[in-house]
């Protein structure tokens, strides 16, 4: 398809002065006007029909520098691919319907608003669409260690809800049953073998899990502020009060924790083990054995500038990332 530039609007209320590969867009838009490089050797970018007007899907930084190249007459049409999937809620960011894009410069002055962004990678396709299509904040997200699934604590506008896609029936009856009595949930987290745990206002907590070691655990100390499951019914719990316990968890991850002078915040685990992420109180993070589309989203979500705050593993590889930054 062949389109204007000044035709499609931006799904991103800013872009990054640089490309992915680390070259400034200011210095590919100039190799183009004075024709050192050729329009064409820049790759199609994608977009997507939003009520009836065509959005950037892929290429924000590439329709700008299209856009500038039109603005002084350089640039007619452009050729582009045209997709039917839609731009997920959670990565459609502009604030003036696409009309514009500020650059964000190195040093920038200008007093930066910092955002959350999510993406969630889902081996169910439908599944996927619902997590990126829904509306809010995440504040809390458990994937499911079995299937392909989540659920997610929204905060929109003051609003609170709970949605869900293909948990432990366990879980989901615990929740429906403490919000009739409006009793909101805080904390959920999900393991294999459908265990969870769900923690509300009240402090008050259910739990599906084997074994006597995590029943104490939760029984004997204050309540939670941060939990994951392992394989092997292991687990990582952090209480309000900032200490920590854990048992059974991957040996590399073991060692960190037992050897880190660090205070730990956050920890993820996937199904099989293999893969953790850990954030510090510092919010320095680290993480091991994810998976090549989960390490070409963190690449992406560094390229803007953003640092990592949560990512969680599921079952099939899946995983949701939240990042936070301009």
């Amino acid at each position: 398809m062949r389109i204007r530039p000044s035709d499609v609007r931006f799904s991103h209320d800013s872009i990054s002065c640089r490309f992915s590969c680390g070259r400034l867009v200011t210095d590919t838009l100039e190799e183009l006007r004075s024709g050192r490089i050729d329009v064409s050797i820049i790759p199609q970018m994608i977009i997507s029909q939003v009520d009836e007007c065509w959005f950037a899907y892929t290429g924000n930084r590439r329709l700008w520098v299209f856009r500038e190249l039109e603005k002084d007459g350089s640039l007619g049409e452009i050729d582009v691919k045209t997709t039917n999937q839609k731009i997920g809620k959670k990565r459609f960011t502009t604030n003036n319907n696409g009309a514009t894009a500020r650059v964000r410069w190195q040093g920038d002055t200008e007093p930066e608003t910092v955002q959350t962004f999510e993406y969630g990678f889902f081996a169910d396709a439908d599944v996927q669409d619902a997590y990126m299509n829904s509306t809010g904040c995440s504040q809390c997200v458990a994937l499911n260690h079995d299937q392909s699934g989540w659920a997610s604590l929204f905060s929109c506008e003051g609003k609170f809800s709970v949605e869900k896609r293909s948990i432990p029936q366990g879980l989901w009856d615990s929740i429906l049953l403490e919000i009739k009595a409006g009793n909101n949930p805080t904390l959920f987290a999900c393991g294999s073998n459908e265990r969870y745990f769900v923690q509300f206002q009240q402090r008050n907590s259910w739990f599906a899990v084997s074994g006597n070691s995590f029943r104490n655990a939760i029984h004997e100390g204050e309540p939670l502020e941060a939990i994951c499951f392992a394989p092997e019914n292991g687990y990582w719990l952090r209480r309000v009060d900032g200490s920590t316990l854990w048992q059974r968890l991957p040996r590399s991850l073991d060692n960190l924790l037992e050897e880190s002078q660090r205070e730990v915040e956050y920890v993820s685990i996937s199904p099989s083990g293999g893969a953790w992420f850990v954030r510090f109180l510092d919010n320095t993070v680290l993480y091991r054995g994810i998976s090549k589309k989960c390490t070409e989203e963190v690449k992406h979500q560094q390229a803007q500038g953003r640092v990592l705050f949560q990512l969680n593993f599921g079952a099939n590889d899946d995983f949701v990332m939240i990042a936070r930054g301009p």
